[in-house]
């Protein structure tokens, strides 16, 4: 997670203190060192907030627990948009390599913490792999795919990054000073969980709008990157109000449990599940030994006068958050 949620009276004080060093956000405040204004202008065409960027030696931090390689910046990402309402969305920037029909082991060590972190890393995996996804996670001892380690990170509770070249990101460090030395089981749990979630590709569920986790936003950066990009591929029914539970979300307060959402379970599914077998039409899927038929969830219409027909998108979602792709089919008449 970034973060540690505040309460009302710190966030106050903060944002003054916020405020009154603006000048100074391009500054690394542990070093000194200026980040370029070429290096801020490629983070932020990237879609990450630039108010507090950190220069560190494997690069740069971004939103208090994401490092961004100096070969990552500037980069062209196609990587799809999986949009989940207004101002709740989840954008991936790389992903891990896997396919349906053979699922990959990510493996995980831990070194240097407490029997409490195992038992939490141990529970992060069940979340993950309870979801019967592409990528199973496994914690070994000695050498693995992602190494879990102490750090100090100076404020922050952990820090990870995103994949390349197909694999996971290859360190979650977590620092236990930021984090305390009694956590609570469930909350270091959920750190574990969400830091894992970048290193197979996930952004922050609140990305548009930080003050949803508690987390304080620089109105000067809006950080918007907007819905309409290229790649945007509308995957639920667009909410009236974000979720607040997200797995995702940048920050999280000290006893916070967050257990993947029905909507967090449909973005993990919608980039790592095994679809489901077939029980009849492109709307039906056999879920738990059950045929389960589902109805259109409409993407967009378009009526056509002349012809007196309507083009319709739409897909089909299942209970499990299962998502199929998208379909098209024009039919006579108005649009529904």
């Amino acid at each position: 997670m970034l973060h540690s949620s505040k309460s009302l009276i710190s966030s106050l004080i903060a944002v003054l203190l916020m405020f009154s060093t603006a000048c100074k956000k391009s500054i690394d405040s542990s070093t000194g060192e200026k980040v370029s204004s070429e290096v801020l202008q490629k983070i932020y065409d990237m879609g990450f907030n630039i108010s507090a960027v950190k220069k560190v030696p494997e690069g740069y931090v971004v939103e208090g627990d994401i490092l961004l390689k100096p070969e990552q910046l500037g980069v062209n990402n196609h990587s799809p948009w999986i949009k989940m309402g207004e101002t709740e969305q989840y954008r991936t920037n790389n992903t891990v390599s896997a396919v349906a029909s053979s699922p990959r082991t990510i493996t995980l060590s831990i070194t240097g913490l407490s029997s409490d972190y195992t038992t939490a890393l141990d529970n992060a995996i069940a979340r993950y792999n309870a979801l019967n996804l592409r990528l199973i996670f496994q914690r070994v001892s000695g050498s693995a795919d992602i190494s879990v380690v102490s750090a100090s990170l100076g404020g922050p509770l952990g820090r990870s990054g995103f994949p390349s070249g197909g694999n996971p990101y290859n360190t979650l460090q977590l620092d236990p000073a930021a984090i305390g030395g009694f956590p609570d089981i469930n909350n270091l749990t959920t750190i574990i969980a969400h830091e894992l979630g970048h290193c197979i590709g996930f952004r922050h569920t609140d990305y548009m709008n930080r003050s949803y986790s508690g987390c304080l936003v620089d109105a000067s950066h809006p950080n918007n990157e907007g819905a309409g990009s290229d790649g945007a591929v509308l995957i639920f029914a667009t909410p009236s109000s974000p979720d607040p539970d997200s797995w995702m979300l940048a920050c999280v307060g000290p006893f916070d449990n967050r257990p993947f959402t029905f909507r967090d379970i449909v973005a993990l599914r919608y980039l790592y599940g095994i679809p489901s077998p077939s029980c009849g039409d492109d709307s039906q899927r056999l879920i738990n030994g059950v045929c389960q038929t589902s109805g259109r969830y409409i993407i967009s219409t378009e009526y056509d006068d002349f012809h007196d027909r309507c083009t319709i998108s739409y897909y089909y979602m299942w209970s499990n958050g299962e998502v199929s792709s998208a379909h098209t089919s024009r039919e006579p008449g108005q649009c529904p």
